[in-house]
């Protein structure tokens, strides 16, 4: 490709116009698929969340967060049935949404997954390329995400595998930062992921290995991290 081909792309803003661009398309096919899901019978958009708001409004009355049938076994499940199979802390901590609508509860989620990509990247970028502004790690990030399949699937859903991204960066920064801080932060992390699904706490061996070798070396906080979640 000719050099002055290349010139445009030199330009910050030239660049951030792009990836704005970018992103509005993405985002705006993703408003488009939900707008179709909202509009099936029954309805699609969100349907996962749901599942857990249900779950949550048997809690606040008194029951248990799962559908009686299913825990007794007589329920006739087929592979395309739903229902609630997070722990009960998930349903436990929906029972305080009680009465919120949800598509209000699904673009809280969504919003909290964006950002919480946005502040990861950024946080990241900070350490390892401090020359680049906040924006420009921010904006591809975001622009791009409705394009990756699980991703866009979950915020479309309901699914809290969106909140991945937060928790998982949030693992890696506070094993970064260092200090009780960071062991605070890492281990806070990989307990909030272990709730949601359980097999996430498989990221526990990742902060096993990584104390073995910290003790190689200068003090690490991989270990303070999984005391913290343990």
């Amino acid at each position: 490709m000719h050099p002055m081909a290349l010139r445009p792309l030199a330009n910050p803003r030239f660049r951030r116009l792009i990836w704005l661009v970018v992103g509005l398309l993405g985002w705006a096919g993703l408003v488009i698929v939900g707008r179709g899901l909202w509009a099936e019978d029954p309805r699609q958009l969100g349907f996962d969340l749901e599942l857990i708001l249900r779950a949550g409004r048997r809690v606040a009355a008194g029951l248990g967060p799962y559908d009686a049938a299913l825990v007794d076994g007589t329920a006739q499940l087929e592979a395309a049935d739903l229902f609630f199979s997070y722990p009960p802390p998930i349903a436990q901590a929906a029972s305080l949404l009680v009465g919120l609508p949800t598509l209000v509860a699904l673009a809280a989620l969504g919003g909290i997954a964006v950002g919480g990509v946005a502040v990861v990247v950024v946080r990241v970028a900070r350490r390892f390329a401090p020359w680049v502004r906040p924006a420009d790690a921010a904006l591809p990030a975001v622009a791009l995400l409705p394009f990756l399949y699980p991703m866009a699937a979950a915020l479309l859903f309901g699914n809290v595998d969106a909140l991945y991204p937060l928790l998982y960066g949030a693992m890696l920064l506070g094993v970064l930062a260092g200090g009780r801080g960071g062991a605070a932060t890492a281990g806070l992390g990989l307990i909030a992921a272990t709730i949601t699904k359980v097999h996430p706490g498989a990221m526990g061996l990742w902060f096993v290995v990584r104390g073995l070798r910290e003790r190689r070396g200068e003090r690490g906080v991989a270990w303070p991290a999984l005391g913290v979640a343990v």
